[in-house]
């Protein structure tokens, strides 16, 4: 689909994924990959199913905050040798102060389906935000 730009009187292509080329060469555009099986809010999540959890970068900041801050207290559990069923009380405690509080996430939208983070862009425990974004139908496209 093209359309005119009347201030410099050339054709703009629409299509988000077309590659502009000279006048004697046609242009290609992918097809959008909407209906692949690794499709997710416009990015691509293949590397994520591929291998999940490899990519560090992908996790949501939410989840790892909250993850350190266990990890964290389970140190120091360690170090006053409590029992197990003291150490739970005060993690019960920790997590509904951390889950509370604010997300401190600047991409959280609410909506998800995880009732603790219930951010729309989570999947998993990977933001979907922070995976490639989907160039269109590519060799890796699989349908749902």
């Amino acid at each position: 689909m093209k359309e005119h730009c009347a201030k410099e009187g050339k054709r703009v292509n629409s299509f988000p994924h077309a590659k502009r080329m000279d006048r004697n060469r046609a242009i290609i555009s992918r097809m959008p990959g909407r209906e692949c099986a690794y499709y997710a809010q416009g990015h691509c999540i293949y590397e994520e199913r591929l291998n999940p959890g490899f990519q560090t970068g992908f996790r949501c900041v939410v989840l790892t905050r909250w993850e350190d801050e266990y990890d964290q207290f389970l140190d120091q559990a360690e170090v006053f040798q409590l029992d197990d069923e003291t150490a739970g009380r005060i993690w019960d405690k920790r997590f509904r102060k951390l889950a509370e509080g604010p997300l401190q996430c600047q991409e959280f939208t609410s909506g998800g389906d995880v009732a603790v983070v219930n951010c729309i862009h989570l999947l998993d425990d990977v933001c979907v935000l922070r995976l490639p974004a989907c160039q269109g139908m590519c060799r890796r496209y699989k349908s749902r």
